[in-house]
C-alpha cells in the first residue's frame, strides 16, 4: 500500500483510474474536509455562521456522489465547482478578505484544466473559459464584499483564526498534488498503451492477416542483412497448385482455409532459424541462413510430403487434397538474394511444367 502511494505522489501511477473512481475520490477528500472543519474546527472555535456553511457543503456532496455513481461526471463536476466558489465568497461575507480562502480559487484553475481532460466527452465539453470567468467573477465580488461589508466574526485575529491560513494552505496544497498526480498517472497510462500500440502496428505491418506469416517488408530486412555476410543460404519458393482450381470449386472461404493450414505446415517443419514469408497470392517463400541446397531441399521434400497427406475440409466439410510445387537456389548462384530469388522462381515454374508436385533445385 505504501509503495502504491509512493508511485502515485511520484507520479509514476501505471493503474489506469477511471472516471467514477477519481470523482469519488475527489468528492470523499471534499466531503471529509468540509465534515471535520464543522466538527473540530468552526464548532469546537464558535464559529457557528462557518459550522452551517460547511453542512451545506456535505450536503451538496452528497449530491455530487450520488451524479457520479449515475455516470453524470459533468454534473458532478459543476457541483463541486459551484460548492468551491459559493463557500470562498460565503467566507469572504463571514471572514473578509484573507485567512487563505483565495487559495481556492488557485486550486480551482488547476480544477478547470484537470477536469475539462478527465471528465469532457466528445459531445459535450467542459467549457473552461467559462469557468475561468466565472472564478474571477468570483474575486471581485469578494473585493466588493470586503470593501462595503464588515466581517460577520469580527477582525480580531487570534490563535484560532490564524490556524485558519494554515489549514486552507495545506488543504489546497494536498489538492494540487492529487490533480497533479492523477494527471500524471493517466499521461503514463495513455503513454504505455500508445507505446502498447504502437509494438502491436509494427507486428502487424510485417505480418500478413490472413496467414500470419512475415511479410515481404519483414524479409526485405532479413534477406539484407544475410547478403552483407558471407554465409550460404537458401531461398524456396512454394506455389499451392491448381489454387484458382480450388476457390472455383470450393468457395474463396475455403481457399483462405487451404492457405492457413499450408502456412502452419510451413511454419511447424521448418527450422527455427527458417523465415517463412507469404509472397503473394498462394505463394509461400521460405529464407534460410546457413543453409546448403542440400539440406534445404531435405526440409522441402518433408514439406511436400506432409501437405499432401494434410487433412482439410472445405466449409461444407468435403475433403481437400492439395500439393504443391517448389523451386529452390542458394545464394552461390546469385550476387544478391534477388538473383538466387529469381533462379528458385525459374525452377519454380519447370516444376509446374513438369507435372507438379515436386521441388526442383537445378535448371
Amino acid at each position: 500500500m505504501f509503495r502504491g502511494i509512493k508511485s502515485f505522489l511520484s507520479g509514476n501511477y501505471r493503474v489506469d483510474l477511471k472516471t467514477q473512481q477519481i470523482q469519488y475520490f475527489m468528492i470523499f477528500l471534499l466531503g471529509l474536509y468540509h465534515f471535520v472543519m464543522i466538527a473540530l474546527y468552526f464548532t469546537l472555535f464558535g464559529m457557528n455562521p462557518m459550522s452551517m456553511v460547511n453542512i451545506l457543503s456535505v450536503l451538496i456532496y452528497f449530491l455530487c456522489y450520488f451524479s457520479a455513481k449515475k455516470k453524470k461526471y459533468d454534473m458532478a463536476y459543476y457541483l463541486c465547482f459551484g460548492e468551491v466558489v459559493g463557500y470562498y465568497v460565503a467566507a469572504t461575507y463571514i471572514f473578509g478578505l484573507g485567512y487563505g480562502f483565495n487559495l481556492y480559487l488557485i486550486g480551482l484553475l488547476a480544477a478547470s484544466y484537470f477536469a475539462s481532460y478527465i471528465f469532457s466527452t466528445e459531445k459535450k465539453q467542459i467549457a473552461i473559459i467559462r469557468f475561468l470567468a466565472i472564478i474571477l467573477a468570483a474575486f471581485l465580488v469578494s473585493v466588493l464584499i470586503s470593501s462595503f461589508h464588515d466581517p460577520i466574526l469580527g477582525t480580531d485575529r487570534d490563535f484560532s483564526y490564524e490556524l485558519i491560513n494554515w489549514l486552507n494552505f495545506v488543504t489546497c496544497a494536498c489538492a494540487l498534488v492529487l490533480f497533479s498526480a492523477t494527471f500524471m498517472s493517466r499521461i503514463n497510462v495513455l503513454e504505455n498503451r500508445l507505446k502498447s500500440q504502437n509494438i502491436e502496428f509494427k507486428k502487424m505491418s510485417m505480418r500478413d492477416a490472413l496467414t500470419g506469416l512475415v511479410n515481404r517488408r519483414y524479409l526485405r530486412n532479413k534477406y539484407t542483412e544475410l547478403d552483407a555476410k558471407e554465409e550460404v543460404y537458401s531461398v524456396i519458393i512454394a506455389d499451392i497448385d491448381d489454387f484458382k482450381k480450388v476457390n472455383d470449386t470450393y468457395g474463396h472461404e475455403t481457399g483462405d482455409k487451404v492457405l492457413v493450414a499450408v502456412s502452419k505446415i510451413f511454419k511447424e517443419f521448418v527450422r527455427g532459424s527458417d523465415f517463412v514469408c507469404r509472397w503473394g497470392g498462394e505463394e509461400i517463400l521460405i529464407l534460410m541462413p546457413v543453409c546448403t541446397k542440400k539440406q534445404a531441399k531435405r526440409v522441402g521434400i518433408q514439406l511436400l510430403e506432409e501437405v499432401q497427406t494434410a487433412e482439410i475440409e472445405s466449409t461444407k466439410g468435403e475433403k481437400v487434397t492439395i500439393t504443391i510445387t517448389m523451386g529452390l537456389a542458394d545464394s552461390t548462384e546469385g550476387e544478391q538474394f534477388m538473383h538466387s530469388f529469381r533462379v528458385a522462381d525459374r525452377r519454380l515454374y519447370l516444376g509446374k511444367r513438369s507435372g507438379k508436385n515436386c521441388i526442383v533445385d537445378h535448371d
